[in-house]
């Protein structure tokens, strides 16, 4: 095999690897991400045979105490005291193994990778929000801010 070959295949190799890497990553990495459990659970489910249900209304917060992220959406809650203008619970999960439980839970009904699911996360009307923005964005729409 001459030279010029085995460079061109040296290139193509690096290519792919480029390619491969930011394809995965960018999976992997995803940390916002809304999802609607009617047709992730559903369709899982109803190949099983079960029912699925849910609680339209139910709004769950789920936030890790010493989470950088989580303390933003805090703030902007107290802020726009938006407890006062939605009804919702609020679940740590860091130090409450039942709640950080529960929240996989919810992570498995949005047929999410649990690996790539972090906090701020909200289980609301059937659908799975994770990242500040998404939170943050879910709130405002329901405050009416």
């Amino acid at each position: 095999m001459s030279k010029k070959n085995i460079f061109l295949s040296l290139i193509a190799i690096v290519l792919l690897a480029i390619v491969a890497i930011s394809f995965f990553g960018k999976k992997a990495n995803a940390p916002e991400k809304d999802v609607n459990v009617d047709n992730a659970k559903n369709s899982s489910l109803e190949k099983a045979g079960v029912k699925a249900s849910k609680t339209s209304d139910e709004i769950i917060y789920y936030y890790g105490e010493e989470c950088p992220h989580c303390k933003d959406v805090l703030k902007f809650l107290e802020e726009n005291k938006i407890a006062e203008k939605v009804n919702f619970q609020k679940k740590e999960v860091w130090n409450d193994e039942a709640n950080s439980n529960e929240m996989m839970e919810k992570v498995s009904e949005c047929g999410l990778d649990p690996k790539s699911v972090g906090v701020p996360f909200l289980y609301a009307e059937g659908k799975c929000l994770i990242g500040t923005p998404k939170v943050e964005e879910f709130f405002r729409e329901k405050a009416g801010i």
